[in-house]
């Protein structure tokens, strides 16, 4: 069992015996072996650590004999923001857009939704370590499984055994092995929620990871479309965000000018039809705080 201070992700690691899902670190042996192998691999700055994807089964040695695998398979690592920020650029989808990073907040959503899945380990592609500055995680990482390389099981394993950093616990290598192999029985790991945080204490998670992205911009859903119409009639190379955010500010003024006629206009006809003046300021009061009627005032 994992330790009650480690995440539920891990578990105290077996120093004797590689297992699939378990961390390495770059060390200088490792590093000589990836410049040997892949180039570029030892040479990417993001790839801060690596994950044995080969079975545990297949790792097994027995007495001094090499594992019975012929190859090791290891993917890289990264930082869990070179995710993110990979899946917000997805929704930068027209030239302006992209050079001042403007997202719609409606697509905020299906981005939270998709770091939910990320987080739980349901996304393909990707795994998700959560930190643990101890194992010597000191941020949340993923690993890339399509950035796998193959090493060699009778040269390498001693070499990948003592760059091990952190294990993962025995589910969570099931898992993992799920995500490599492609299979289609779920594997069953804890999830954040309910078996570790409450849902407000995951969102606000989610929420947080997003934030700290402060170089893309969400804008409401009726400025996005009127600016970027408006940024049209300039050449690409002079949009500024600047100018993005003058022209959503009028846009803002403009949308207000046009809610506050409206409910004049709502309150006079209220009137001349003999309502308690009373009942008609209560009526002006949640047709001002009504969410619906914000969205059709464009």
């Amino acid at each position: 069992m994992p330790s009650a201070e480690m995440h539920f992700t891990y578990e105290a690691a077996n120093a004797g015996e590689l297992f699939q899902g378990d961390v390495l670190k770059r060390t200088a042996d490792l590093d000589s072996a990836l410049k040997e192998v892949h180039p570029h691999f030892a040479a990417k700055d993001d790839n801060r650590l690596f994950c044995v994807l080969t079975q545990s089964c297949d790792l097994v040695r027995r007495g001094a004999a090499q594992c019975g695998a012929r190859y090791i398979t290891i993917a890289a690592v990264r930082p869990l923001h070179v995710v993110v920020v990979r899946e917000l650029e997805s929704y930068l989808d027209n030239p302006i857009a992209e050079k001042l990073k403007l997202i719609e907040k409606k697509r905020r959503a299906k981005v939270e939704q998709f770091l939910e899945r990320l987080l739980n380990n349901n996304e393909d592609d990707y795994f998700f370590l959560r930190k643990e500055v101890a194992l010597g995680l000191s941020e949340d990482h993923c690993v890339f499984l399509k950035l796998a390389i193959p090493l060699k099981g009778d040269v390498h394993y001693k070499m990948l055994l003592e760059a091990k950093t952190a294990q993962l616990t025995e589910s969570f290598q099931h898992k993992l092995g799920y995500l490599v192999g492609k299979s289609y029985s779920r594997i069953g790991t804890q999830d954040w929620v309910p078996d570790n945080v409450s849902e407000d204490e995951f969102k606000r998670l989610v929420e947080q990871i997003l934030d700290q992205k402060e170089d893309f911009l969400w804008v409401e859903d009726y400025v996005f479309a009127k600016a970027i119409k408006e940024l049209k009639t300039i050449p690409i190379g002079d949009v500024t965000i600047q100018m993005f955010k003058e022209i959503a500010e009028r846009k803002e003024k403009e949308k207000a000018q046009r809610k506050e006629c409206f409910l004049a206009e709502s309150e006079r006809v209220l009137l001349t039809l003999s309502i308690d003046p009373e009942l008609v300021k209560k009526a002006r009061l949640r047709m001002s705080n009504s969410s619906v009627l914000s969205g059709l005032i464009r």
